[in-house]
């Protein structure tokens, strides 16, 4: 305790756990990818930060980009993954001399009370209202709603990443919850190579969605209204199934008769970057959103995003996007048909896109924003 004291009377660097993600590198989701980003930016700030993570994080490093890998063992089923690694997690960190501990989603927000047995200060940032999603029987629906609740119960701050969810968590808690957006790193487009020589894909000849294969991303509704478009360019789908090898054979059966809808698995890298570079739009017709990074990402490449019109879409788009009614197929035809006919209405709508997200949405100024609300709990300057 002495030596935390003293740390914090300097105003010099702290010591910071993150608890509740697969951790980095190797895993490509949302909160993978936000922690990916601003951990290293913390560490280069000069605190000491250590990532519990899965024991299959792709490196055999034990500090990558700065920060400590902590691998962390778990009960490697659906339901129990996340939860007993966790649980693992928020025992030792007990025992570490952290001076915050900070838990991201809901579901590892039902642990973060273990930490608030020690010294450390408990901050948990809210990514999404998980028990929304259709990969959740009643059970597990039922305990991350608990988990809902408890990212605002037990944390000494509780975070969120849309303005949605601010107005959620005041309407449905009459609480206070910081709101700190999720960024984007603005990438220099790459001419079409790879897309060209794997799957014959040119500049501007392509709709693409990005995404884990999951009912609440909407990619049925998206293939249908493809289906019945009128139109002669293709609808590329970049992302894999996610404990959803039913809904992805579905999908696949539904494009059988349209050799124009191309399934081309989980892309990263140099070969997602030529994806998003090539396209001529973008497309997200998500039923539930937090706030989506291949949005973000997609829109920073200077892409017109076409969004369901759900609050956490039309807050990041604002007027740099299209819309449509979320689940309806028609109303969807309707916008691909139109804007496959007006490409210089596509061209200026994708640059103001990626203009409102140079200025909005920044991983420097989110690792910023973490580092005032540690400082701040911890009153140190």
């Amino acid at each position: 305790m002495r030596v935390v004291a003293a740390r914090r009377e300097r105003g010099g660097g702290v010591k910071i756990a993150f608890i509740g993600s697969r951790g980095f590198p190797g895993f490509l989701a949302g909160v993978e990818k936000c922690l990916e980003e601003v951990c290293p930016r913390l560490a280069e700030k000069g605190h000491e930060i250590t990532l519990y993570c899965s024991t299959k994080v792709t490196t055999k490093e034990a500090v990558y980009k700065g920060v400590f890998l902590k691998r962390t063992p778990a009960i490697h089923t659906k339901h129990l993954d996340t939860l007993s690694r966790v649980f693992v997690a928020s025992i030792d960190a007990l025992f570490r001399n952290y001076d915050i501990v900070h838990f991201h989603s809901i579901g590892p927000a039902l642990l973060s009370w273990i930490t608030r047995l020690s010294h450390c200060k408990t901050v948990v940032t809210v990514h999404g209202l998980d028990w929304q999603r259709a990969k959740w029987g009643k059970l597990a629906k039922a305990c991350l709603r608990i988990g809902e609740q408890a990212a605002v119960l037990f944390p000494h701050r509780t975070l969120v990443v849309s303005k949605p969810l601010v107005r959620y968590y005041r309407e449905q808690y009459h609480k206070e919850v910081l709101y700190i957006p999720n960024g984007v790193t603005l990438q220099e487009s790459l001419p079409a190579d790879q897309i060209t020589k794997k799957w014959s894909l040119v500049p501007q000849s392509y709709l693409l969605f990005v995404s884990r294969l999951v009912p609440e991303k909407g990619c049925h509704i998206l293939i249908e209204a493809f289906n019945r478009a009128n139109t002669d360019k293709k609808l590329v789908i970049a992302g894999e199934s996610w404990h959803s090898d039913d809904y992805v054979a579905k999908l696949k059966r539904m494009v059988e008769k349209n050799p124009n809808i191309l399934f081309v698995g989980w892309a990263e890298g140099d070969l997602l970057r030529e994806l998003f570079s090539n396209a001529y739009f973008y497309c997200l017709p998500s039923e539930i959103e937090g706030m989506s990074l291949s949005l973000l990402e997609a829109m920073s490449y200077g892409l017109c995003p076409v969004v369901s019109d759900i609050p956490e879409n039309k807050e990041v788009v604002g007027e740099a996007g299209i819309s449509f009614s979320v689940r309806d197929v028609s109303n969807l035809v309707g916008k691909i048909n139109f804007l496959c006919q007006k490409p210089e209405t596509v061209r200026k709508i994708g640059l103001a896109a990626r203009r409102l997200v140079q200025k909005e949405y920044s991983w420097d100024k989110a690792a910023s924003d973490l580092e005032k609300v540690y400082r701040g709990l911890l009153k140190i300057g």
